[in-house]
């Protein structure tokens, strides 16, 4: 029996993880460029462990895509609905600490909208990252209180994960 595909946006954030990929969203250096490219191929059908993924150093000297300073609502969705098949404690587990947290920050950033799927996507996470922040956690509370996977709760979880949460 073949072993299932993980999925794409898994196998991406452990990808930006081994090569460390810049997650501060928004960048004023980068501007998340690897993440960029990256989501145009996401959005294309391809994954990060199939032989066709490319590397942003071939995309730019072969000048496959123009620089994506915004997306589409389609390419946007597109990314959003593979999010929404991802499992955060497979992220967690194959990628650096806090930097996981952060490739969540920049899917937001660069695909989020005011949209149903954004809030579907940030609801999606939030339950997932309660099952693995402290329940003791202000992280874990926040995380239930709010509607919206913001920057500020990711950073309380990343607080709650290294131990360094203030506890008032």
């Amino acid at each position: 029996m073949p072993k299932e595909k993980t999925n794409a946006f898994d196998a991406l954030c452990e990808l930006a993880s081994t090569e460390s990929w810049c997650w501060k969203a928004p960048c004023s250096t980068c501007g998340n460029y690897d993440f960029r490219y990256a989501f145009l191929q996401l959005a294309e059908g391809r994954h990060p462990k199939d032989k066709n993924w490319l590397r942003t150093s071939f995309i730019e000297k072969h000048r496959i895509y123009k620089f994506p300073h915004g997306y589409p609502k389609e390419i946007k969705e597109s990314v959003l609905h593979i999010c929404l098949k991802s499992n955060l404690s497979t992220i967690h587990k194959n990628s650096k600490f806090p930097d996981w947290l952060g490739f969540l920050g920049v899917v937001f950033a660069h695909c989020g909208s005011n949209s149903d799927l954004t809030y579907k996507l940030s609801k999606y996470w939030s339950v997932q990252l309660q099952d693995i922040v402290p329940k003791s956690s202000l992280a874990y509370h926040e995380l239930n209180n709010h509607f919206y996977l913001s920057n500020d709760i990711l950073n309380a979880c990343e607080k709650a994960l290294n131990g360094n949460e203030d506890k008032g």
